[in-house]
Parts: structure tokens; C-alpha cells; sequence
């Protein structure tokens, strides 16, 4: 058997500690942490897994996220120890956006949303703390699209090219099979909101996503600039 690095090690077998919790299909639960919702995109901002290093400005204040091209996710997750390092800059991440196609059979979901949630659940092992990135697919494949998510978890989803009349019927139809199964869970949605979801949502703007130091500092600067009209305004 080839040496290998317990970098490629991990990436090839996947292996956790015993007392990890599976759904169907042996699936790893990502397992609910707590954290406040409701400073997501106030005082926790976003940052892309690219900006995810130490001398990113303030990055202890930012959430790591990977909605992305896939080809990038893939690489990270076959580099799972050099990939929790980047992301453990942060104060959180979202496990990887990988996506998965309309044409998917089961098999090949199987093994997208395995890598997915074992990686998050690997995370969680190791003292992080990690929200699933929950996408899904065709109808047929909803069961294994939600598998390894907790009820009262925070949630990310993203509404990135979807809302067009081809692909906006099936992503509502799967928002609200999301809702209806795990009822009491906080969601972040990365892009516009569509018609047809619901107000309790976070949205956040793609471009102020990136974690690059200009965005955050234009959206302080907007923000002093408002309170400071406010304040004339009282006079």
C-alpha cells in the first residue's frame, strides 16, 4: 500500500470517530452548534474560502463559505486537513456548495452530499464550528439532498442563477420541502430572494459575500453615514 499523507489519507477514506450519528445511506450528520443568528451579516460577515487566511482583516469576525465553482470545491475536499486549517481562521464556515446535477443518479448524489457532510461533521470533530450548505435536486432525489441536517440548525442556501423560469419551479419547490422538514431551522440565503420564500430569511448580497476588506468598509461607512443622517434628521 502506498504511504500516505494523512492529508490524502482522510480524502480517500473518509474515516470519523466512532461515535459519529448517520442518516440513510450512512450519511454523517452535521450536528447543530450554537450561534447567534441573528448577528450573521451585522457582525459576522462572509468571506469566500480563498479569503479565508489569517492576514484577511478582521477574519475572526468572518464565516468562511464556499458557494462557488465546483472544480475549486473538489480540491478542497481532497485536501481536507489544509482546507480546515484555512477555513479555521474563521469564526464558522459553511460546508462546500457542491452541486448536483438535474441528470444525477443516486449513486452520484450519494457521494456529493457524503463528502459534504463528512467534511463538515470532520470540522465539528475538531472543535469548529460549521454550518451545512443545503442544496437540492430533482424531486426523487430529496431524501438524500436532506440527509445529515439537525432541526434548529442554521442553514445556507443560495438563490445564484435560479431565478429564471426554467429553474425557479423546482428551487421553490425544494426551499419549502426544506422548511417543511426541518421546521424550526435558521436560514442564510446568499443572493436576492425569490417570490414565494419566506421574510425570516437572511439574505446577503453575492458580491458582499467575498470577505474582501472594501466591501466591509463601505458597508461601515454606509452605516455611519445613515446614522448620522439620522441623528439631523432628530434635530
Amino acid at each position: 500500500m502506498p504511504d500516505y499523507d494523512l492529508d490524502t489519507l482522510l480524502g480517500i477514506n473518509h474515516k470519523l470517530s466512532p461515535q459519529t450519528k448517520r442518516d440513510i445511506f450512512g450519511i454523517a450528520f452535521v450536528e447543530k452548534q450554537s450561534f447567534d443568528y441573528h448577528k450573521i451579516n451585522s457582525e459576522y460577515h462572509l468571506a469566500k474560502y480563498n479569503n479565508c487566511s489569517e492576514k484577511t482583516p478582521l477574519i475572526q469576525f468572518k464565516i468562511g463559505h464556499g458557494f462557488m465553482y465546483d472544480d475549486w470545491l473538489k480540491r478542497y475536499l481532497n485536501k481536507p486537513i489544509s482546507f480546515l486549517k484555512k477555513v479555521g481562521h474563521c469564526i464558522a464556515w459553511v460546508t462546500p456548495d457542491v452541486s448536483i446535477d438535474m441528470e444525477a443518479t443516486e449513486a452520484q448524489a450519494i457521494g456529493i452530499i457524503e463528502s459534504v457532510r463528512w467534511i463538515g461533521r470532520l470540522g465539528q470533530e475538531m472543535g469548529q464550528i460549521v454550518f451545512p450548505s443545503v442544496g437540492w435536486s430533482r424531486k426523487e432525489l430529496d431524501d438524500i439532498c436532506f440527509a445529515g441536517l439537525r432541526d434548529g440548525s442554521i442553514f445556507f442556501i443560495s438563490t445564484l442563477g435560479v431565478n429564471n423560469e426554467q429553474c425557479k419551479p423546482n428551487f421553490l419547490r425544494g426551499y419549502k420541502e426544506m422548511r417543511r422538514r426541518y421546521p424550526n431551522s435558521k436560514i442564510v440565503c446568499i443572493g436576492k430572494q425569490i417570490e414565494g420564500m419566506d421574510n425570516d430569511v437572511i439574505y446577503i448580497d453575492y458580491q458582499e459575500s467575498f470577505g474582501y476588506s472594501s466591501c466591509l468598509q463601505y458597508k461601515l461607512f454606509t452605516s455611519l453615514e445613515i446614522s448620522k443622517g439620522d441623528e439631523k434628521y432628530g434635530e
